[in-house]
């Protein structure tokens, strides 16, 4: 175990066990210690003073961010192992979680006692959901589905629709509804959610897949994994003209996206000739058709998701948990806080040594008489 790694562990958890801001004293970025390990963090969402997070291995997890750089995580609803897939949505005090063929309706209105109160079988794996007041938009496989959530105990199919070719992603601005194709895309009116009515489509044959749609005034900025970012024009839905491609490097695939204001937040999966990692971009978007890259941040794995609180950035990074940034300048992102894949299970300090216990380490014991500069003990 590296060095700094040690320092890491042990500040974290002095931390923990005596709420001393002990981090900042030493100039040390600090590590997870929550004694729940979060799996691979996919995707992230903001209500109410907090961060939920999709992470595939332990379902959704609920973290306090009351201290915003020093999320908490404090309860979650647990979904059964091997899941194929895994998406959630959140609309007033519910969480819409899609996994598999599966819609569970859960409460978060306790955040500390999430608690299921509707299940609905699809028959179709999941490929995305987006709630929104009392009806759930799910697609999976050749199919969209509007669900009526009016009653969450019993989720009910309002209406469906069929399509020849796989829907991929879905986006909501208000009473439009996109969802990308195998191929194209289509434009809903769901103004009347129980009604799913096209009001226009586009052939765009070298769409593949896409991931994450998002919107910027009367634009569509779609995340479409190896053409990169995805600019559609739906000013007038039924007209709709041939999209912008937006993309940086040919070995960066485009996996999320998140606007706030005049800022786009990407994340790529990046695959090069020796080895694979994950980057986190910032760009202008103030004319959505030319975004500009202000500054690219490098993580360890795949950067999945991005949600965004004033100059706090939140950050799904596959096997690191959830990374928090804080935004500065409106263009660069300093990294504060990261969870982990190993979970600290507990810390003993007697006089100047320190019993540091780890899932998957075990224990490993520490000189602690110059705290900044901890050491192992043969």
């Amino acid at each position: 175990m590296k060095m700094k790694t040690i320092a890491w562990v042990l500040l974290t958890a002095i931390q923990a066990l005596t709420n001393e801001p002990v981090l900042a004293d030493f100039g040390i970025q600090p590590v997870v210690t929550t004694s729940k390990t979060m799996g691979t963090a996919e995707s992230v969402a903001l209500s109410n003073g907090h961060l939920f997070a999709g992470c595939r291995g332990s379902g959704l997890r609920i973290l306090d961010i009351s201290n915003t750089i020093f999320p908490a995580d404090i309860s979650g609803y647990d979904l059964a192992a091997g899941l194929s897939h895994f998406e959630f949505s959140l609309t007033g005090h519910l969480a819409c979680i899609f996994a598999d063929s599966n819609l569970v309706i859960v409460d978060i209105r306790e955040p500390n006692h999430p608690h299921e109160i509707g299940h609905l079988y699809l028959n179709y794996a999941a490929r995305g959901v987006i709630a929104k007041g009392n009806h759930v938009f799910v697609i999976g496989a050749h199919s969209l589905f509007s669900i009526d959530i009016s009653d969450p105990t019993q989720p009910r199919i309002a209406t469906w629709r069929f399509f020849q070719n796989t829907p991929l992603s879905i986006g909501l601005r208000n009473h439009l509804l996109v969802m990308t194709q195998y191929h194209g895309v289509t434009i809903f009116d769901v103004s009347n959610p129980d009604s799913l009515n096209i009001l226009g489509q586009r052939d765009i044959e070298e769409l593949q897949s896409s991931y994450q749609i998002t919107f910027k005034d009367n634009f569509a900025l779609i995340a479409a994994y190896n053409l990169g970012l995805m600019v559609l024009d739906i000013s007038d839905p039924t007209h709709l003209e041939a999209p912008h491609f937006f993309q940086e490097n040919a070995n960066y695939s485009l996996v999320g996206v998140t606007v706030k204001n005049n800022r786009a937040f990407i994340s790529n999966h990046v695959q090069s000739e020796d080895q694979n990692w994950g980057l986190l971009q910032v760009a202008d978007i103030s004319d959505p058709m030319n975004p500009r890259i202000l500054s690219s941040t490098r993580v360890q794995y795949t950067a999945w998701d991005t949600a965004v609180m004033d100059t706090t950035v939140y950050l799904a990074a596959h096997y690191d948990g959830v990374i928090v940034y804080n935004l500065v300048d409106d263009s660069t992102l300093t990294r504060k806080f990261s969870t982990s894949s190993f979970v600290l299970q507990d810390v003993a300090v007697s006089g100047n040594t320190a019993f540091v216990h780890q899932l998957d380490f075990g224990i490993t014991t520490l000189n602690v008489s110059e705290p900044a500069s901890p050491f192992i003990l043969d």
